[in-house]
Parts: C-alpha cells; structure tokens; sequence
C-alpha cells in the first residue's frame, strides 16, 4: 500500500483549494491538519481563522487569530 507523508504545506493548500470550491467542511479538517503538522507556522492559523469567520464560529476564528500574532 502507498503511504504519503502528511505535509503542512500539502494540506494547506488543498485547504484553501477546497474553501474556494465551496467545500468548506472539508476545507477546515484540511486547514486544521494543516495546524496540527505546524502549529508554530502563523499563516496556517490565520487560515483556519479565515475558514472558522466563514462558517461563523467566531471563537474558533479568535483562538486562531491570537496563535498566529
């Protein structure tokens, strides 16, 4: 069987790729992998922030908004 590495970068952009295709539940597991794999990157938690102000979960979006600074 194929097995991948998990990437930060990989993640992120199908993320951001499914977010544009209106996919946005998954575009969040994707963004919030992406996280996961690089917590001290701030440009994945201001993506994850952008994607929680879409759905509306402004807590989430604050969480990730204050991680990214």
């Amino acid at each position: 069987a194929l097995r991948l590495k998990r990437d930060w970068s990989a993640e992120t952009n199908l993320g951001l790729a499914l977010w544009q295709a209106d996919r946005l539940p998954e575009a969040i597991r994707h963004l919030s992998a992406a996280v996961e794999l690089a917590p001290g990157q701030p440009n994945v938690h201001v993506n994850l922030a952008d994607a929680a102000v879409a759905t509306g979960d402004r807590q989430r979006a604050a969480h990730h908004y204050r991680k990214a600074l």
